[in-house]
């Protein structure tokens, strides 16, 4: 049984109707294999009923059409109508609610057919509108039953190199909604997902960005090829169209972006490249589906959008569509050296996974950043070097040997703040519209969610799926509102970002901190109200009234409180006033972490200090989530919690760590 389509239809004179009133049709085919010929079409029964509470919407069947495509196949193709259903909507914006959907087919009072799948009702448009004419672009929004949708997403690869190995959904997408994500991208370079994944997301609320698999290359355009490929692209339409967490498909993954970018020597023969691509990615794979899908088709990501004309001339446009951004040379925490784009698909650094999960991949204790294991699975031309000279350009760690648990903590100290520092500056750009037409921004994916091996790679969950710094970072900044602060060369600015559909009233406490001491230099307390769906600067302090309170800054930092009473919001997080993490003359914090209480499914740590830590970071001895991680501490005692996958009698053994331990006495 494949659903190919739950489509509202269209409101008769601009009428807007009550959900409940609404008329949906669902699009079935239902393909028999039978013993004999069927002489006569057999009758359709159906049935629609709402999963958890049992109520059957109205709905009858208007459409009914077979076709016998050779002896002994039948293939029915059935439109039912329907009213009084409650629509699907992404986590945070509603319910979830889906309904099961089974057709009969009988031949007689005993001989029947019978299928079920279960579907969801909802409408998604990718709002590509014109801003200010046409002269700033266009927008590049998603909109879910009419509600627009900042998208906090991640960029999924293949769940194994082993494929049908058992995989742990449901901790998979425990961690996703624990983050905060909102939209998972299937990239194009790696595998359709199962069943049970696209179900996992319909059941819990998150959207899916469905790419083709086509990346980064150049394929054959001969006719047996594309016979091939019509195959593939409907049967993966037709199967996966029908999930309501599904909200886009993609032609291609970035290859668009290498045809115009001379990746594979296009420019020899620029024509014959762009027919060969059209005639692949246009003229097939989006011809072959646009009967099967509901949901708005992108020929490539990135790609300047639906209007287009399909193949760019520059794919990376700031003022339409989507971008990739990568820059592992420019000082990441320099806001300047970014983008502004309406929408950023994929972004992100390098990092290595946690000491005890490479220690299990390489059957040996001792893990430098040169050795033989880390370059062979090095796959970033000069990745290692790369990472060595930004450890040195954000911690002046050029003389710290970057081996073991120091390896582990630095690089991935230096990849979260990368990170973090664009979410947080895309972020700052939602809603808002710069004099050049830059801005607007809708959404984020970084890359990359997961891991398919020990390795030193972009992902926020190693193959264990021990989480790492940039998980917690990203779990802070996707709550729906934020509080973010940078240094624009003159001054430490703050600001709010509210995705919600209503207003917030939120509070900033703020500490100018010499990191030799738990005592405050000054402190700044920030209350206010910002408007829904806004991002607005709230407070600034100028360099030279941090200067008045502390005359070498490099020695200082400013701890952030945010807090949303309302939503339930708090986070702690620290800003410097420069783009690096140098001279701060950290003092010995005499760190402990004490498991206190051992509850059903975790354990309650305390942790204390001495002197202020920075970025305290917690490794437990069995994977797991830690209510608090990856955070500033300048109070002499937190209390936190940390939850295993699996609880065990002999759980756990939580070692604590921070800044100092890894490069403090060096610097």
């Amino acid at each position: 049984l494949t659903v190919t389509g739950v489509r509202r239809r269209g409101e008769e004179g601009g009428k807007k109707r009550r959900e409940v009133e609404e008329v949906w049709e669902i699009i079935i085919t239902l393909q028999c294999h039978t013993l004999r010929d069927l002489k006569m079409d057999p009758k359709v029964k159906h049935k629609l009923i709402e999963l958890g509470s049992g109520i059957s919407p109205t709905s009858h069947v208007t459409r009914v059409q077979y076709t016998r495509p050779r002896p002994g196949q039948l293939t029915a193709n059935i439109t039912l109508t329907v009213t009084g259903v409650r629509r699907w909507y992404p986590k945070l914006l509603g319910n979830q609610t889906r309904y099961q959907v089974t057709i009969s087919l009988c031949t007689g009072a005993d001989t029947c057919v019978e299928k079920s799948r279960d579907i969801g009702f909802r409408s998604v448009e990718l709002d590509q509108t014109p801003l200010m004419g046409g002269s700033a672009g266009r927008r590049f929004e998603f909109v879910v039953n009419g509600r627009p949708v900042y998208v906090t997403g991640a960029n999924l690869v293949p769940l194994s190199v082993f494929g049908g190995l058992n995989y742990n959904l449901t901790t998979l997408f425990d961690l996703i909604q624990n983050a905060g994500i909102n939209t998972v991208r299937v990239w194009g370079g790696g595998e359709y997902q199962s069943e049970d994944f696209y179900e996992e997301a319909d059941k819990r609320g998150v959207l899916i960005w469905q790419e083709f698999m086509f990346a980064c290359s150049l394929y054959p355009a001969d006719e047996g090829f594309l016979e091939n490929v019509r195959g593939e692209v409907t049967e993966q339409a037709a199967r996966i169209n029908s999930h309501p967490s599904v909200v886009l498909f993609s032609g291609n993954n970035e290859n668009k972006q290498g045809l115009q970018e001379n990746w594979y020597d296009t420019e020899s023969n620029k024509s014959l490249y762009i027919s060969e691509y059209m005639k692949l990615y246009d003229k097939t794979i989006r011809s072959s589906v646009s009967d099967l899908i509901d949901v708005p088709f992108l020929l490539s990501s990135p790609s300047n959008g639906e209007h287009s004309h399909w193949v760019d001339d520059y794919p990376q446009s700031q003022l339409a569509g989507d971008i990739h951004f990568y820059d592992y040379h420019s000082n990441c925490l320099n806001i300047s050296n970014l983008p502004v784009p309406r929408f950023a698909s994929e972004f992100g650094f390098q990092s290595y996974p946690a000491l005890k999960t490479l220690q299990n991949s390489f059957h040996c204790r001792k893990v430098e950043l040169f050795d033989e294991n880390t370059e062979h699975r090095q796959h970033l031309v000069d990745g290692n070097v790369l990472l060595q000279e930004q450890v040195s350009r954000m911690f002046g760690a050029s003389q710290v040997p970057l081996s073991g648990e120091t390896l582990v903590y630095l690089t991935q100290l230096n990849q979260a703040l990368c990170v973090a520092s664009q979410l947080a500056h895309y972020a700052r750009h939602y809603n808002t519209l710069l004099p050049d037409g830059r801005g607007m921004n809708t959404g984020v994916m970084f890359w990359q969610l997961n891991d398919v091996w020990a390795a030193p790679t972009w992902s926020v969950i190693d193959v264990e799926m021990r989480p790492k710094m940039l998980y917690y970072a990203v779990k802070q900044l996707y709550q729906p509102v934020i509080g973010t602060a940078h240094w624009n060369t003159t001054d430490m600015v703050f600001y709010v970002v509210n995705r919600l559909e209503r207003g917030v009233s939120y509070s900033f406490d703020l500490f100018l901190r010499d990191a030799a001491s738990i005592r405050s230099l000054m402190e700044w307390n920030v209350d206010g109200k910002v408007p829904q769906t806004s991002s607005t600067e709230v407070f600034s302090v100028p360099r030279s009234e941090l200067q008045q309170y502390c005359p070498d800054l490099g020695g200082c930092f400013v701890g952030v409180e945010f807090e949303v009473k309302s939503e339930g919001i708090r986070t702690i997080d620290a800003a410097r006033p420069g783009y690096d993490w140098t001279g701060l003359r950290l003092r010995p914090p005499s760190i402990l972490a004490e498991i206190v209480a051992k509850e059903m499914d975790r354990v309650v740590i305390k942790l204390t200090i001495t002197n202020p830590a920075m970025w305290v970071w917690l490794e437990a001895s069995e994977p797991g989530i830690f209510s608090h991680n990856f955070f500033p501490m300048y109070v002499p005692v937190m209390m936190l919690h940390f939850t295993p996958y699996v609880m065990t009698e002999k759980c756990c053994k939580v070692h604590a760590t921070s800044l100092y331990h890894h490069y403090g006495e060096n610097n």
